[in-house]
């Protein structure tokens, strides 16, 4: 359907976060360099955009009443909710195919940290469960990852993946293990792609929103050179594979990223001309998904409401011919191959006596193997690399004393995803000595 606009809604999924007015001012200095008192009556200046006299309008478009105004409590989280997710504010934004407005969840878990200055929500699962039982059946839940910094501080942001103080695999394995999850899409935390996180992403999630180009556009501060140049992107909302040493350049890796601006935010805010440029290249026959993200901390709905009606102004003036369609993000890499959606089937076999794990695939996995954790019955999570013996189709791994026996085992996962963003997944479960049973999944 060359007439038509596909639109993703991402959501940086990331819980209650409780701001304080000290921290504010310290973020205003790291930004400006400005010093001001953290006192009620300054603060009061910030919210309402009364500094611009003094210190320019620089100031406003960063600190306002909008971009302050956090979800402090999960009390005050649940409330927001309460409107954007009703079926009343879903179906008043209905697409041009009578489909009501659709949210993909990308869910990051705060742990490990040391230090919880801002009452982030703590715990592997807190977040991915809560909003699991709020979804829509239509909703997405993806992944979305704050790697650990030094600082241990769960407000800061680090940029490795692998390397560090990461939690990266613990988190995955107990997803899967304890919920029966494994993710198909990823956005990542802070807009950070490094070439960990790249060559990780390669071998397991095929599709990733991370590309923040916009035209014109130039880091101003430290925080956003640090952390989110996308400079060397295409400027396209057409999804790209990238090389695989630079995945801002387009190459022959097997994933695909895409572009997401941010709404509701301080920087790379979605613009008219960038909702043009989406359907112009649709016009022009390109399979372009247009990608915005926020966060679940402030109240969505205004921006939303404001980002619907930029859709549609863009529509109406000059792209009446282009219909919009919301699809979840795990949708968006099959539309952009023009390739119907198609599962695997995995065969995991166990011989108890030489502790022989062997696995097998029916077609191509996306990966070169799939993702492979295990659980011990004194309740340690592992995950670990599998002996390829036929890339893509073939693998074993051997349970000894190098790593743990059988009898000690209570769990066996596996997950692997196909190109077309179809997930796979085994839960083999010990229920008692020498007996297993096995769960097989398609998400």
């Amino acid at each position: 359907m060359n007439n038509v606009l596909n639109i993703v809604h991402c959501i940086d999924t990331e819980g209650p976060l409780n701001e304080s007015i000290e921290d504010s001012f310290v973020r205003l200095f790291e930004y400006f360099d400005i010093r001001l008192k953290p006192t009620k009556e300054n603060f009061s200046l910030l919210f309402n955009s009364k500094l611009d006299k003094t210190y320019g309008k620089k100031i406003s478009r960063i600190f306002n009443s909008k971009t302050l105004n956090y979800n402090r409590t999960l009390k005050e989280l649940k409330l927001s909710l309460n409107k954007t997710l009703s079926t009343k504010f879903r179906s008043s934004l209905r697409d041009d195919f009578d489909n009501p407005w659709i949210y993909s969840w990308f869910c990051v878990a705060h742990k490990d940290c040391d230090h919880n200055p801002r009452s982030k929500m703590l715990g592997t699962h807190a977040i991915f469960d809560l909003y699991n039982k709020l979804k829509d059946l239509n909703d997405d839940i993806q992944f979305h990852y704050h790697p650990l910094s030094y600082s241990k501080d769960s407000s800061d942001c680090a940029t490795g993946w692998l390397y560090g103080r990461t939690n990266l695999v613990d988190i995955l394995a107990r997803r899967l293990i304890d919920r029966n999850w494994f993710p198909s899409v990823n956005r990542p935390g802070f807009h950070v792609t490094r070439p960990d996180s790249h060559w990780f992403l390669e071998q397991f999630i095929p599709f990733d929103f991370a590309n923040q180009k916009q035209s014109g556009k130039k880091l101003k501060n430290l925080s956003e050179k640090h952390l989110s140049d996308w400079s060397r992107a295409p400027n396209s909302w057409v999804p790209y594979h990238p090389r695989h040493d630079d995945w801002q350049r387009i190459g022959d890796s097997r994933r695909v990223i895409g572009r997401c601006l941010n709404i509701g935010t301080r920087h790379s805010l979605l613009r008219k001309k960038d909702v043009e440029q989406a359907f112009q290249e649709v016009r022009d026959n390109k399979r372009a998904i247009l990608a915005f993200t926020n966060h679940d901390f402030r109240d969505m709905s205004l921006d939303i409401e404001e980002t619907y009606q930029l859709i549609r102004t863009v529509q109406s003036e000059n792209y009446r011919d282009i219909k919009i369609k919301y699809i979840k993000a795990s949708d968006a890499i099959r539309f952009y191959k023009g390739t119907k959606s198609y599962s695997i089937k995995l065969e995991a076999l166990l011989d108890q006596e030489t502790g022989l794990l062997s696995i097998n695939s029916d077609k191509n996995t996306f990966g070169i193997q799939p993702f492979f954790a295990y659980l011990s019955k004194s309740n340690h999570y592992y995950h670990d690399n599998l002996q390829i013996i036929k890339p893509y189709r073939k693998w074993i791994y051997l349970f000894d004393k190098t790593n743990i026996k059988i009898k000690d085992l209570k769990k066996i996962a596996i997950a692997t995803n196909s190109s077309s963003g179809v997930t796979t997944i085994i839960l083999c479960e010990q229920i008692m000595d020498g007996k297993w049973r096995s769960i097989y999944l398609n998400n």
